[in-house]
């Protein structure tokens, strides 16, 4: 009965998580920090959450640039979404997209630190010309500049305790 119990809390848990993220996308919340470093683990939970919040979804990178992950690709890039790995780039295209989206900026820290950077992520953040996006920095650290502390959300996922994660594995496998 204890295996039963701890599995169930681990999926509430998660569950939390994701109705706390669609409430946050759903309020148009500009600036979400998630500091980890499971980058992988943020990316799923963003790919279930849009089921429930209908919104675009993309994920940049200094190495891969913007790509779109909420549609079926097989292998095809998107036309719509060839923008170079460069930061300032990246702003701006999210900003001249109209349709609310939900951007996911890995290791996006270095960049906090340029001019080009700040001001595009505060006009952004500010709806001047944009659409009601969402940008999700995530890093296993993320120091921002106080002018982005005042509209940033920070928000952290939870992880189950070891005996929590081992019952629940062991429920599956059963």
């Amino acid at each position: 009965m204890q295996r039963s119990a701890s599995s169930v809390s681990v999926r509430l848990t998660i569950m939390t998580e994701l109705q706390d993220l669609a409430t946050l996308i759903r309020a148009a919340t500009p600036l979400i920090v998630i500091e980890t470093a499971e980058e992988s683990r943020v990316v799923d939970t963003f790919r279930h959450l849009i089921a429930e919040v209908l919104r675009p979804l993309y994920r940049w990178s200094i190495t891969d640039g913007l790509t779109r992950l909420d549609m079926a690709t097989d292998g095809v890039e998107h036309d719509d979404v060839e923008v170079a790995p460069d930061a300032s780039a990246t702003l701006l295209s999210i900003k001249r997209n109209q349709e609310a989206g939900i951007y996911l900026l890995l290791d996006f820290q270095p960049y906090l630190r340029y001019s080009m950077t700040l001001r595009l992520l505060r006009e952004i953040c500010q709806r001047q010309n944009s659409g009601a996006h969402s940008l999700v920095l995530i890093s296993p650290k993320i120091e921002l500049p106080e002018e982005l502390e005042q509209v940033a959300t920070r928000f952290a996922l939870s992880l189950p305790d070891a005996q929590a994660l081992a019952q629940l594995v062991g429920s599956v496998s059963v």
